[in-house]
């Protein structure tokens, strides 16, 4: 789609074509298709660029830009380094690699430059997976962390990155206010912005146990996934297990990931969390309880008792009345 499919005076507007009355100050790039199962052919148009024509539409803007780009999923277990993390990307799906492509055309225009003369800002927001706020809890229904829950898959001994959809949304506001109030300076910069707010795999279902008050059996991913293989073969071709299935098959997924530590506080040498971070848990347990009981008050889990298995648990209609942004079957978000 030409100039984002943006009316000629708005394409003029963003790319600095204006009175500095008009102009724009800063971009928050949050958007994306989500489809699982498409690969990265398919999906590079839209997520890929869509980038490239914002950067170079504030590359064209002669006032200084703020732009943000924002990732978002499952958080990999490499150090950090873009060699180990673009390792990882090779073996994920076509939306990650997407995703990844984008972030790095991002972080190399902010770091080479093209000529801007360090004019504009970068800043990169990554947050594991989203979800509702603790105060009303609004999950997105077809969110890959509830349709994992909805279909009952489990590991333990890793980290969850999840941050609510409140803290992504400040954490990318905030970084581009920043950026805008600190005005240009003499070189290019690029934040990046990692949030690490989560919880143990293991005390994400516990608390998944105690909301929906359904028993949880550990079985082998592979067992796991063959069981849905198989109830998948008695139910529609557009099932919204499906995108699922094939995210879970993948050589790189893990539910959760190696957590990047904080520095901690040591007593008796033995490391304890700190009062941030403390605090950053229970906010998360609450959110997380908070989403769960919604998604439950709707049906989206179907009937459970406190005899019922998650394993057991049947798909349920879609017809609830909670947010939902992807076109089911075909994606999924995360």
């Amino acid at each position: 789609m030409s100039d984002l499919g943006l009316l000629a005076p708005q394409w003029k507007i963003l790319t600095g074509d204006c009175g500095p009355d008009e102009r724009i100050s800063g971009i928050i790039h949050n958007g994306a298709a989500v489809q699982w199962q498409a690969p990265y052919a398919a999906l590079k148009a839209i997520n890929v660029g869509s980038t490239i024509t914002l950067l170079s539409a504030t590359r064209r803007s002669p006032f200084p830009i703020s732009f943000t780009y924002v990732w978002g999923g499952v958080k990999s277990s490499s150090d950090g380094e873009r060699g180990s993390l673009a390792a990882d990307i090779a073996k994920a799906n076509g939306y990650s690699q997407t995703k990844y492509v984008s972030e790095e055309l991002v972080a190399k225009y902010a770091l080479e430059g093209d000529g801007n003369n360090g004019r504009h800002a970068f800043h990169i927001v990554r947050p594991g997976l989203i979800v509702g706020t603790e105060e009303h809890g609004v999950p997105n229904t077809d969110d890959f962390l509830w349709r994992l829950v909805q279909a009952c898959y489990t590991e333990t001994g890793m980290w969850l990155a999840v941050a609510d959809v409140r803290e992504v949304a400040t954490a990318s506001v905030l970084g581009t206010s920043i950026s805008i109030s600190s005005g240009s300076g003499e070189q290019l910069k690029l934040d990046v912005t990692d949030i690490e707010a989560g919880v143990l795999v293991e005390d994400f279902w516990a608390i998944v146990t105690e909301e929906l008050g359904a028993g949880i059996k550990a079985l082998d991913g592979e067992k796991w996934v063959g069981r849905i293989k198989d109830m998948l073969e008695q139910l529609e071709e557009e099932h919204p297990y499906r995108p699922l299935v094939t995210m879970l098959e993948e050589k790189s997924f893990n539910l959760g990931s190696q957590r990047m530590m904080a520095k901690k506080n040591k007593v008796d040498g033995i490391e304890e969390e700190t009062a941030e971070e403390a605090t950053s848990h229970e906010r998360v347990y609450k959110t997380l309880r908070k989403n769960l009981k919604v998604l439950k008050s709707v049906g989206f889990f179907g009937a459970i008792s406190e005899h019922t298995s998650l394993d057991a648990i049947p798909m349920v209609s879609e017809q609830v009345s909670t947010f939902s942004r992807s076109v089911l079957g075909k994606g999924m978000s995360r």
